[in-house]
C-alpha cells in the first residue's frame, strides 16, 4: 500500500502444509469509545479449519491516505476509509473476527498474493465466512435518500417528477451512484454467492445487500424519467404533464448539476447493483449453479475499477468457468502489462466458444491506432473506459453471423510464435476499403448517451465482390455539420454509409474473418501488415429495432455471412498479420 513507509508490524510468512488453503484472520479488539484507537490482531489459520469469521467487501480509498491502527501493539499503516470501516465495525464489549484484504494478506509480498488470490472465491462463499460486510462509507444525509426511495416506493410514478425534492435527490445520487464501493470490481465476487450480504451505511442500521439493490433500482427507474425530461424544464408543464398522467413531457432540472454528463456515470455505476441483483435471483443465490464465461464477465464489467491492471482480470476468476480459458491466465503480480494482457486476450481467442468475438473488446475512445504502443493493436487494454458503441458491438455480435459458409479447412486464427506469440494471423475475405468517414452525434435522446463515438463511414467494395448498391437511411437522427449526412448531398441515399470504429479512417479495410460474427476494420502499415482498428456494422437502410438485429432488414447482406456464400470447400482465405 502505498504511503505505508513506517510500519513497525511485520507478517509472518504462511507455512506450506500440502493442500491446505491458508489464511489470516483480524480481530478486531472491542472498545467503548468510537474514537479511541484501532487495535487489532492478525493470526493464522486455515479454510479447512472451518473458522467462524465475516469477510469485509469495501474499497481502499486513496492509497497514500493513511491512518495508523495498533497490530499486535505494533503500527501498520492502512487507508483512511479502512480505518472508519473497522470504527463503526467494532464492538463494544467483545472482539470480532474479520477478513480483510490489506490486513490478512501481505500486499508486499508478491508470491502470498499470487497463492491467495484463488481463495477469493472460497473465503467469501457459504463455508468461509459466516456473512459478508459491505462498508458502502459515511454518506452525507443517507437517511434521508433511503427513505425517500423508500417513498418512491409507494407512491405513485409522477410522484418522481414534483419540484421541491431537491437535497433528496442529491442525497440518493450520492449514495447510490457517486460511492466508490459501486464502481469497484472485486464486489461482484465478493457478494453475488449464496452467503448472506449486509450492508453498513455510516451508522444507519445495517440492510441486506437485496434491500440496497432494490433501493437502487427504485431510484435509478425514477432517475432515468428525470434525464429524459430535462429538456422541458417548465414548472407549469411539469404539473400539468403528471396531472395528465403523461409524465414524460416535461421536467424541472435539479441545481447544481450537468445531469446530460451524468447519464453515463448513472448508468455504468447502477449496472453493479443490477448484475449483483440478477445474478443472485437467477442462481437463488446459489453460487456453485454459477456457469459465468469470463470473457463476458470482462466484457460486462469492464469499466469498473481496480488499483492494478491484473485485477481487471482477476476480479473475476472466482465466479468464472473453471475450463480452457480459466487454466490458460496465470495468477501472477509480477508479469507486466502487455505480457499479461497478451496471455489473456490469446486464451480468449483459443476458446473455440469465444472465437474472435475478445477482439471487439478493443475498441476505446482513449486508445489511438498506432503501431508502436505498449500493447499489440489487437490486445485489449481493459484499464480503458470502453465506449458505448464498442460494447454494443461486443455484446451483440452474436445476432449476426458475417463469417457464416466460411470453409472450415484449417481457417482457425493462428499466433507467429517466432515473435512471441504478439502477432496475430487472421485468415479472412476481403469486403472493402473505407472511403470516407463521419463524426456523427445524436441529439435528441439522452437513452443514447455514448453513440457520439462513432464514425460513419462509406466504403467502396471490392470489384470481385458480389454485393452492391448499398442504401443508407439514418439509423437515429444524427447532428452533424457534413453536407452529406445532413442530406444536401444526394449521393447520401444511395451510397452505403455504415457505423465504423471511432478511430476509423479513409483507407483502412474491411474484411470478415474467419470466426468473427461481425466485418473487422484493418488499417494496413505496412506491404502485408495491419493494425486492428475495430468492429462495423454494414447498414442498407433503417434499423427497425435494436432488439431484433439478427431479422432487421435493414442491414447489409454482408452481416448475415454473403460475402462466403459460394465459396469452394477448399478456398484458401487470404492471412492477415496484426501487429
Amino acid at each position: 500500500m502505498e504511503g505505508r513507509t513506517d510500519n513497525i508490524y511485520q507478517f509472518k510468512p504462511f507455512v506450506a502444509a500440502g493442500n491446505v488453503h491458508p489464511i489470516r484472520l483480524l480481530t478486531l479488539l472491542p472498545n467503548k469509545n468510537f474514537d479511541d484507537d484501532l487495535r487489532c490482531e492478525v493470526n493464522h489459520t486455515s479454510l479447512e479449519d472451518k473458522p467462524e469469521f465475516e469477510a469485509l467487501s469495501y474499497t481502499w480509498g486513496n492509497p497514500k491516505d493513511v491512518v495508523p491502527l495498533l497490530l499486535h501493539d505494533q503500527t501498520f499503516h492502512v487507508t483512511k476509509n479502512l480505518a472508519s470501516a473497522l470504527r463503526h465495525l467494532r464492538y463494544t464489549y467483545e472482539p470480532r473476527v474479520l477478513w480483510v484484504d490489506a490486513l490478512c494478506i501481505n500486499q508486499s509480498d508478491i508470491p502470498e498474493r499470487n497463492q491467495q488470490i484463488p481463495q477469493m472465491r472460497e473465503i467469501y462463499d457459504v463455508g468461509g465466512a459466516k456473512r459478508v460486510v459491505v462498508w458502502l462509507g459515511e454518506v452525507k444525509n443517507a437517511k434521508i435518500a433511503i427513505n425517500f426511495c423508500e417513498r418512491l416506493l409507494k407512491e405513485p410514478p409522477e410522484f418522481a417528477l414534483l419540484p421541491g425534492y431537491d437535497l433528496e435527490w442529491e442525497a440518493c445520487y450520492e449514495l447510490l451512484v457517486e460511492m466508490p464501493w459501486w464502481s469497484r470490481a472485486w464486489i461482484i465476487q465478493e457478494v453475488i454467492h449464496k452467503n448472506t450480504v449486509i450492508v453498513h451505511i455510516g451508522n444507519l442500521e445495517p440492510v441486506s445487500i437485496e434491500y440496497i439493490c432494490d433501493v437502487s433500482s427504485t431510484f435509478n427507474n425514477a432517475w432515468d424519467v428525470k434525464i429524459r425530461l430535462q429538456r422541458i424544464p417548465d414548472q407549469n408543464a411539469l404539473i400539468s404533464a403528471t396531472k395528465s398522467k403523461s409524465p414524460l413531457k416535461s421536467f424541472v432540472p435539479l441545481p447544481g448539476k450537468d445531469w446530460s454528463s451524468s447519464v453515463r456515470a448513472q448508468k455504468h455505476l447502477m449496472k453493479a447493483a443490477f448484475n449483483i441483483q440478477d445474478i443472485r435471483a437467477a442462481t437463488k443465490g446459489d453460487s456453485s449453479n454459477l456457469h459465468l464465461n469470463l470473457p463476458a464477465l470482462v466484457m460486462v464489467f469492464r469499466n469498473q475499477d481496480t488499483t492494478d491492471f491484473r485485477d481487471k482480470i482477476y476480479a473475476f476468476l472466482g465466479i468464472a468457468n473453471r475450463g480452457p480459458i480459466w487454466h490458460q491466465i496465470p495468477i501472477d503480480y509480477n508479469l507486466s502489462k502487455k505480457s499479461f494482457y497478451t496471455i489473456v486476450v490469446r486464451a480468449f481467442i483459443n476458446n473455440p466458444n469465444n472465437s474472435l468475438i475478445p477482439l471487439l473488446m478493443v475498441e476505446s475512445h482513449h486508445r489511438p491506432v498506432v503501431r508502436d504502443q505498449e500493447l499489440p493493436s489487437w490486445v485489449s487494454d481493459y484499464t480503458l473506459k470502453q465506449n458505448y458503441i464498442s460494447q454494443m458491438h461486443t455484446s451483440t455480435a452474436t445476432s449476426f453471423s458475417a463469417d457464416k459458409g466460411f470453409p472450415s479447412v484449417e481457417q482457425e486464427p493462428r499466433f507467429l510464435e517466432s515473435l512471441n506469440c504478439e502477432v496475430l494471423v487472421l485468415r479472412g475475405i476481403y469486403v472493402g476499403v473505407i472511403a470516407d468517414t463521419y463524426k456523427a452525434r445524436i441529439t435528441n435522446d439522452e437513452d443514447l448517451a455514448g453513440f457520439d463515438d462513432v464514425k460513419l463511414i462509406r466504403h467502396n467494395e471490392d470489384p470481385q465482390n458480389r454485393h452492391r448498391d448499398f442504401v443508407r437511411s439514418p439509423l437515429y437522427p444524427w447532428d452533424t455539420t457534413d453536407p452529406d449526412i445532413t442530406g444536401e448531398n444526394p449521393l447520401v441515399s444511395h451510397s452505403n454509409t455504415s457505423w465504423g470504429p471511432i478511430h476509423s479512417e479513409i483507407g483502412d479495410i474491411i474484411i470478415v474473418a474467419v470466426g468473427s460474427l461481425v466485418p473487422l476494420v484493418l488499417r494496413e502499415f505496412e506491404d502485408g501488415k495491419y493494425l486492428f482498428v475495430g468492429a462495423c456494422w454494414l447498414i442498407e437502410h433503417e434499423i427497425q429495432d435494436l432488439t431484433k438485429l439478427n431479422v432487421d432488414p435493414g442491414f447489409s447482406r454482408v452481416m448475415f455471412g454473403s460475402a462466403c456464400e459460394g465459396l469452394p470447400d477448399d478456398y484458401k482465405a487470404e492471412m492477415f498479420s496484426l501487429y
